[in-house]
């Protein structure tokens, strides 16, 4: 296939013996003595305000008025009107212009367009509303 490189493998085993010191700790014991916080109560003065609310009652004399109403059926003239549509168009010049083609990416491309005027109808509805027409509503 090709050239591949050789590879020469061992398989070694090393020791390395070495003397590690460590400190000698001795035990030596001293007392220390800490600073502690004692407590101890106080009396704590503080001015107490109380609001001493009275009630009061006070009746006042008010007129009241009351109407009562009675139903009586009317016959009134009323007004429908009716709205019907009629279809209409009209027609219109439009402008379209699209690209045109011509032109080297870079140099003018795209800029030159295409134009032409075309006709275009658009088709409504109109409305149209009659003539009001007088009933008696009841």
């Amino acid at each position: 296939y090709g050239y591949a490189p050789e590879y020469y493998c061992r398989d070694t085993n090393t020791s390395i013996y070495a003397e590690v010191c460590v400190p000698a700790f001795t035990e030596k014991i001293t007392p220390v003595t800490l600073d502690v916080k004692e407590v101890i109560d106080n009396d704590y003065c503080f001015d107490e305000v109380l609001t001493v609310c009275e009630e009061t009652s006070e009746f006042v004399d008010r007129e009241i008025c009351t109407y009562e109403y009675a139903r009586e059926d009317v016959s009134a003239d009323c007004t429908t009107t009716q709205v019907t549509y009629a279809e209409n168009s009209e027609t219109m010049k439009v402008t379209t212009c699209s690209p045109s083609g011509y032109g080297t990416p870079g140099y003018g491309h795209g800029e030159h367009q295409y134009c032409r005027q075309e006709y275009q109808t658009q088709s409504f509805k109109v409305p149209l509303v009659s003539e009001p027409k007088y009933e008696t509503c009841a």
